[in-house]
């Protein structure tokens, strides 16, 4: 079940946070990007007609400008989650 979303699909996608604690990104380009753990291990997958999964790491980043960014953008959605969560249990 879903229980945290942001929909930037005008320019980027749709965000979301599952209530088993996944966080991932599905972006206009059909292509999903999973965080795994704590974004330690990002799992990409197209759902296009050439359907493929990848798994990157942290270590060993990919050299396309492209996979970086999205990288980043999942990254920045889970760093905000994780914000909004100490925030509201602060209160």
């Amino acid at each position: 079940m879903i229980e945290e979303f942001v929909d930037i699909s005008d320019s980027f996608g749709f965000g979301y946070q599952l209530n088993t604690g996944i966080i991932g990104f599905v972006f206009n380009d059909e292509t999903e990007f999973i965080c795994v753990g704590s974004c330690q291990e990002i799992r990409a997958r197209s759902r296009g007609k050439n359907k493929q999964e990848m798994i990157y790491s942290h270590e060993k980043l990919p050299e396309e400008d492209e996979v970086r960014k999205k990288i980043h953008i999942l990254e920045a959605f889970a760093k905000t989650l994780k914000r909004k969560r100490v925030s509201g249990s602060e209160k």
